[in-house]
């Protein structure tokens, strides 16, 4: 499943990339005026694909809920669209897919192997969902270019696939790997806040899970809710 994923995202990206370096601006003279696109980077309307990876942080719902932070991260690709109003203000909204490896410290499946010794174990998660922002710009010229931003919003996520993996050895020393997929336990949808500051195509991003990973009657403490991550947007430096 991961590879699949990884390989999917990649042909999305590839599809995506612009043809060339650079945009045309389609122009029409009409009796000597020039008509100018509201297409562009800074201008009315911008649409561009977008990479992203990061790692989870903070506090965790209990001893169960912490997770091993090296080996736990989430992939995202999407797409995003903004919306200028005036040259400080703009809104939009992004649509992605995101990858989501947890691997936590401690789960309860590691006293049911017996005797056997636990090698690995990780829970991933396969989303997909809206976000929506407001942006404000602070640098007063900056041409056709998406410039130095700073982004506050919100998001809701579905989580479409999960699945549960861990691997053991036994006391012959044969190793054993595990995988359960559609997972009763975990909810099906996910929403918090989120924030970024961006330089151009390079973006700092954060956001904050509110709702709960697991249902309430599996017994399971939830993981850290904050994310810490970088993005990279695919449109002209």
């Amino acid at each position: 499943m991961q590879i699949r994923f990884f390989v999917l995202i990649l042909i999305c990206v590839l599809a995506s990339l612009p043809a060339k370096a650079q945009e045309v601006l389609v122009y029409e003279d009409l009796q000597g005026d020039t008509i100018k696109s509201e297409y562009g980077m800074n201008r009315k309307h911008y649409r561009h694909p977008f990479i992203g990876m990061g790692f989870f942080a903070g506090g965790a719902g209990g001893p169960t809920g912490k997770i091993k932070t090296a080996d736990s991260w989430a992939f995202e690709y999407g797409v995003r669209y903004k919306r200028k109003f005036t040259h400080y203000l703009s809104a939009g909204a992004d649509w992605s897919f995101s990858r989501l490896q947890y691997s936590p410290s401690a789960w309860e499946v590691a006293s049911l192997m017996g005797d056997a010794s636990l090698k690995s174990e990780k829970l991933v998660l396969v989303q997909t969902g809206l976000g929506l922002y407001q942006r404000f710009n602070w640098q007063k010229r900056r041409g056709d270019f998406i410039g130095r931003f700073l982004d506050v919003g919100v998001y809701g996520n579905w989580t479409f696939a999960s699945r549960h993996v861990y691997s053991f050895e036994q006391a012959t020393g044969e190793r054993v790997k595990v995988k359960k997929s559609g997972l009763d336990y975990v909810s099906p949808f996910d929403y918090g806040l989120l924030a970024r500051i961006g330089f151009g195509n390079f973006v700092l991003k954060s956001s904050y899970r509110f709702s709960d990973h697991f249902k309430s009657e599996s017994g399971l403490e939830e993981f850290p809710r904050l994310y810490i991550g970088f993005e990279m947007g695919l449109h002209p430096f």
